[in-house]
């Protein structure tokens, strides 16, 4: 039997490079919560004044089956599951889950994207047979999936990031190579006018379960990750006008499954992670092409979400701790150049994903319980004016390795991953 995320359970010990892990599910479904939106920082559009309530359809009863545009090629009609339950969530004006239409198959460890047209792109991931190399394309409007271009290196546990021109960037990850499954260097780009994927310049690096962020000025920094034999310290930068990755400097401590977050002033901080069995406490902020250390968090920490608050804080909430902590959250304010907290949560969870809503809100979204608890449904929200976490409403789904993605209407579309031990087809809209 696979374990829950790919790691021993007992004494929380991870599987490192050369993993039998490689196969299972892991803590991560797009970029392990490196950034507010999609797993890169991918900032959506203006969403105006519209009022989500009357750009969403008509909510669909669970057997319903949409017409001939929301079918895909090979794999019929497309309905919405049947299984995700909602309970009442206890609170008023918090917002409200409902099911839309599934993915055409179950999905976990893939990317999710907001394109510059609104759409969603739903590219890599892995099923029970292995590594895919499909993407697909959510239309918000009709809540429709299409297939688009094939990846052309399967992958999961990969990172997409959008660039300033609209195309989308897939680094690394893990897939086959000449011997089982590897950690990749290879890149690709997404042209959305056209559908289709190219090869693009390989890092210099193979990495999984690194970050990505976009620089402000539109370069894009990769950083950490694992190999299948070490842990990456190398920080690469890839420019999209020389279609080209550059060195540029080295982490002073290898990290994977760590959080990077963009500040106001174009740094950008990478937040704890792990090295072989270590937890991480050290924060380094990388500076054009420098890495200089950061204040270190207060508890070491990985699996965490590291979000952007609108008011230049940095949010760090969840994630397995090495000490006394779980259930609690920092925030990182530059001016002060302090942490302030704990921060008490309403649940202890780690492996979230985090999107900051229109409102300024910090949305967290599903994840594991650091106790026995089954893969969460739940999900809670950070008001950054009163400095607190209040419950949500739950999914009708408890998932890990999922996606959540800000839409530009300001609802949340939810897509896949993993409950226990079986992959989900299933998708969730959250609208606040």
């Amino acid at each position: 039997m696979r374990s829950l995320l790919g790691f021993t359970l007992v004494g929380l010990v991870l599987l490192g490079p050369g993993c039998g892990s490689c196969n299972t599910d892991s803590l991560l479904g797009d970029d392990g919560g490196t950034t507010p939106f999609d797993g890169s920082f991918n900032q959506p559009g203006d969403a105006g004044n519209a009022d989500a309530s009357q750009m969403m359809p008509p909510p669909m009863d669970a057997g319903d089956t949409p017409d001939s545009a929301a079918m895909t090629a090979d794999a019929g009609p497309m309905e919405v599951d049947a299984g995700l339950e909602y309970r009442d969530a206890g609170c008023m004006g918090c917002g409200a889950w409902r099911g839309t239409r599934n993915l055409p198959g179950p999905r976990g460890r893939h990317t999710a994207t907001l394109l510059q047209d609104g759409k969603v792109l739903i590219a890599g991931g892995d099923d029970d047979l292995g590594a895919m190399d499909t993407s697909l394309l959510f239309d918000p409007v009709m809540e429709t999936w299409t297939p688009t271009g094939n990846l052309n290196d399967a992958r999961f546990s990969h990172t997409a990031t959008i660039l300033q021109d609209g195309r989308v960037l897939v680094v690394g990850g893990t897939g086959v190579g000449g011997s089982g499954l590897t950690a990749l260097a290879t890149a690709e780009l997404y042209n959305p006018a056209t559908g289709v994927w190219s090869h693009t310049d390989s890092m210099a690096s193979q990495r999984a379960y690194h970050s990505a962020t976009r620089l402000q000025d539109g370069k894009v920094l990769v950083a950490g990750g694992q190999t299948d034999t070490a842990y990456v310290t190398a920080l690469e930068v890839y420019n999209p006008a020389t279609s080209t990755f550059v060195p540029a400097g080295q982490l002073s401590q290898p990290r994977y499954v760590h959080a990077a977050a963009l500040l106001q002033d174009g740094k950008i901080m990478v937040v704890g992670g792990r090295h072989i069995a270590t937890t991480l406490s050290d924060v380094e902020m990388f500076d054009r092409v420098i890495a200089n250390p950061g204040v270190d968090l207060p508890h070491a920490v990985w699996g965490h979400s590291a979000s952007s608050l609108m008011d230049g804080r940095i949010l760090v909430a969840g994630g397995t701790r090495s000490a006394n902590g779980e259930g609690a959250a920092y925030a990182w304010d530059p001016a002060g150049g302090a942490w302030s907290g704990p921060i008490l949560m309403v649940k202890n969870r780690w492996a979230q994903k985090d999107v900051v809503l229109n409102n300024g809100m910090v949305l967290l979204v599903g994840g594991v319980s650091n106790t026995n608890d089954p893969t969460l449904a739940d999900c809670e929200l950070f008001n950054p004016t009163g400095n607190s976490f209040n419950v949500a409403p739950p999914m009708g789904k408890g998932r890990i390795s999922h996606t959540a993605t800000l839409l530009q209407d300001g609802r949340v579309l939810v897509t896949g991953g993993t409950f226990e031990f079986d992959r989900l087809p299933s998708a969730e809209i959250y609208t606040p």
